[in-house]
């Protein structure tokens, strides 16, 4: 008896499934027609899904656990996954007419998690294959910074993507030069793969395209960087690419502007620092130029924008014609040594945006600054602390602290601020006994360098010197010294010391 199937008669998977039979269309001699019949039911009935849970796209460093479910049936049937790429394999579990087995992914979605899942369903010496992709996307924006050269130079355009977490695989990148067309033949260069560099809490990955000889034909030419996180031999970067978070563009130009800004110091008055930046604009037509400053702390490296809108600070608009711009700084931002920046920006036809070199400059203000010619001062019945105010390098004086301790020990008696320079004593002093007094200045809540003195509110008699000594130099000459006195002995200022002899006998008398 000749028996033939067709292909219609056969289960058919997803795109991604197939039957481990390589004829769609056979002739099958059957002696014993009831078995055979049989074992070919079983198999043309098994059925083979895979789900995923959640269903929502799964985005790099979240906390996310994704499920996949392999289903498949009627029972009895052995579902199993074959070799996943990343997860925990559960135990195959049953419901009514079907089995099920679940792969559950790590809690943080990583890119090691993307790749091409298959799973297997088999019953009565059939087997069934589906596979099922899973993707994992960036959300991040791109950023592209190329710097203009002159023709002949070399050029190197970096794409890059900061993250707030470190990645198990490298990031992918890929550039795409005019008319979509991958730019890697001869002087022209691409790293792909970054495995990124922390800094701080951030991590940042970076592909950069390089130039090696700039010709004529960069000039205005526009190449596209995307970023992919394919990692399964199923898909390749250029074959299949997937552009994941934002797609960013750059624009080389080449030969467009030099400019070589300058910053002069400018003047620094009465709490007021202003610093000129100056951009030189060779081209015969200039187009409009904007210059921008910057500040970093001296030794960080790490540049801030600076802009009105910071307290204390103000930038002015450069005129139309003009090569100049002005950095005023004031009060609290004054505060600390600081390098600043000017960076110059052109906008050339085309809208394409020009960074020229950048200059800077180190305007130091420390604060370190001291009081000087502290003393006592008598006031009518009042007692009062004066001293002149620090010369500080455009800093202006907040106000000023006073403190007043017992000269051994350091036991604090009382402390005041004024924004005068005098501080009148408000508790009582032992007369002849040493005070210490300290006095510092604040310049917002910057404390400068302190000055001290020891001071007393009112001098009595001294009491007299100890340990007095007398040393015969020679027959003519003898030398007296002592110890000198401390405060607590002097019990006031000493000015000098008085020194006064009388002979115990007249020479020649007798005796």
């Amino acid at each position: 008896l000749d028996y033939k199937l067709t292909s219609a008669q056969w289960g058919r998977g997803t795109p991604f499934g197939y039957c481990n039979t390589t004829s769609m269309n056979n002739v099958f001699h059957i002696a014993f027609l009831i078995p055979i019949l049989l074992v070919h039911a079983s198999a043309q009935s098994i059925n083979i899904t895979i789900t995923e849970e959640p269903s929502s796209p799964a985005t790099l460093g979240a906390s996310t656990a994704y499920a996949l479910t392999c289903t498949a049936g009627p029972n009895p049937i052995n579902v199993t996954w074959i070799t996943p790429p990343a997860g925990t394999v559960g135990a195959q579990t049953t419901s009514g007419s079907t089995s099920s087995r679940t792969l559950t992914l790590p809690s943080t979605v990583q890119l090691s998690n993307a790749g091409l899942y298959v799973c297997n369903a088999s019953a009565n010496g059939v087997t069934r294959t589906i596979s099922y992709a899973f993707n994992v996307s960036v959300s991040a924006t791109l950023n592209v910074i190329s710097m203009p050269q002159p023709l002949g130079s070399q050029l190197q355009v970096s794409c890059s993507v900061s993250v707030g977490f470190s990645t198990d695989k490298p990031l992918l990148f890929m550039w795409a030069g005019p008319n979509g067309s991958v730019p890697f033949s001869g002087r022209i260069s691409a790293n792909n793969a970054s495995s990124g560099s922390q800094i701080g809490g951030t991590y940042i990955y970076t592909s950069t395209l390089t130039f090696s000889t700039l010709s004529s034909q960069d000039n205005n030419t526009i190449y596209q960087c995307l970023l992919g996180t394919m990692y399964t031999p199923y898909f390749t970067m250029y074959s299949s690419p997937t552009s994941v978070g934002s797609t960013s563009s750059a624009t080389i130009v080449v030969n467009a502007l030099v400019l070589t800004p300058t910053i002069s110091s400018g003047t620094c008055q009465q709490g007021v620092l202003q610093l000129n930046c100056t951009a030189d604009r060779p081209l015969s037509v200039v187009p409009p130029l904007m210059l921008s400053w910057y500040r970093s702390s001296v030794g960080s490296g790490t540049f801030s924008p600076l802009d009105s809108g910071v307290p204390g600070i103000n930038v002015s608009s450069t005129p139309s014609g003009s090569n100049t711009n002005t950095l005023s700084v004031s009060g609290s931002s004054l505060s600390g040594s600081y390098v600043y920046q000017c960076m110059a920006l052109v906008t050339v036809p085309g809208d394409v945006t020009v960074v020229a070199n950048v200059t800077t400059g180190v305007v130091s203000f420390s604060i370190s600054g001291v009081v000087s010619r502290l003393g006592l001062q008598y006031y009518g019945q009042l007692s009062r602390i004066v001293w002149e105010a620090p010369v500080v390098n455009c800093n202006m004086v907040s106000y000023y602290t006073v403190a007043m301790t017992t000269y051994s020990g350091g036991t604090l008696i009382e402390m005041g601020t004024t924004t005068d320079q005098n501080y009148t004593l408000t508790k009582n002093y032992t007369a002849g006994v040493p005070y210490n007094v300290t006095v510092w200045a604040l310049f917002g809540t910057v404390a400068g360098g302190n000055t001290s003195q020891t001071i007393f509110t009112q001098e009595l008699a001294p009491s007299s010197p100890l340990s007095v000594k007398t040393t015969s130099m020679n027959g003519s000459t003898i030398l007296v010294s002592w110890n000198p006195l401390s405060p607590v002995e002097a019990r006031g200022f000493v000015r000098y010391y008085l020194v006064t002899w009388t002979p115990s006998k007249a020479r020649g008398s007798p005796g």
